[in-house]
């Protein structure tokens, strides 16, 4: 055995000794969940289930019972955040964010209207689907489908309504994406956005990391905001970034410690 192999039981042993119950919960998690994926698919999500009392159900679960689960459950990884990104994502899919259940009625008028062509940028790990189009560079989606299009730029049209959840801060080169994604829509089309905010200390780039996704590389903010950390890894004002490309009518934070915004090509 060389040296280095013998290193890592050490190093894995050494990892589990410093970490919390809980740390080693989402570790466990983190280890499974590739393997219950390969051996089963999850069933598309319908509009029916998403417009149903069913699925308000599991998005309120462990909610206390004022109702209000606030912004930050991603950073207290509150019992529900627990519940709806490990025990029921497969069910929920992209609309277990409290951002997209928030704004559910708009999300769900934009991306189940036929005459429209709907691009999830980003969604091959957790597509949104009724119809949209999955734009990735993973070659397949969790449904063991072949992703069509590794790049906007391979779109057969412009798109009527882009979609990205969660995916923006995995990109380098974020300005020329976000031009991309601009030229790459009709006018009068509509983008939604849905980001890790800067609040979740451990989506922040230099600390979130991720083998198959890749590493955060952006930590987003919104202009204005008072009490932002100084010294933050590639912070950036979302708000200010998306002015440059688009026309934005709404951007706020949501639920989840994340960014939710919609805007318009220019």
């Amino acid at each position: 055995m060389n040296t280095a192999t013998a290193r890592k039981p050490r190093r894995v042993a050494r990892k589990l000794y410093e970490s919390s119950p809980r740390e080693l919960m989402e570790i466990a998690r983190r280890r499974y969940r590739p393997l219950a994926r390969r051996l089963h698919h999850p069933s598309p999500i319908t509009e029916q289930f998403l417009r149903s009392d069913e699925y308000q159900a599991l998005m309120r679960l462990h909610v206390p019972c004022t109702g209000d689960y606030g912004l930050h459950e991603a950073e207290t990884v509150t019992q529900s955040f627990l519940h709806r990104a490990f025990e029921t994502d497969d069910r929920l899919g992209p609309f277990r964010w409290r951002g997209i259940q928030e704004n559910l009625d708009l999300v769900l008028d934009l991306i189940t209207d036929p005459s429209k062509l709907t691009v999830d940028l980003g969604g091959a790990a957790s597509p949104f689907g009724l119809g949209s189009v999955v734009v990735d560079q993973l070659p397949f989606d969790c449904y063991g489908n072949e992703v069509p299009h590794g790049s906007l730029d391979e779109l057969p049209r412009k798109a009527d309504v882009i979609i990205s959840s969660h995916t923006l801060e995995h990109i380098p080169e974020l300005d020329a994406e976000l031009e991309r994604i601009a030229s790459s829509m009709t006018p009068g089309g509509t983008f939604i956005a849905l980001v890790p905010a800067y609040t979740c200390e451990r989506w922040r780039a230099g600390t979130h990391s991720h083998a198959t996704f890749g590493d955060h590389v952006w930590t987003f903010g919104l202009s204005g905001t008072t009490g932002v950390p100084d010294g933050l890894i590639s912070y950036v004002e979302f708000d200010e970034l998306l002015a440059k490309y688009f026309d934005v009518e709404s951007v706020r934070y949501c639920g989840d410690d994340s960014i939710f915004a919609v805007c318009h090509p220019r």
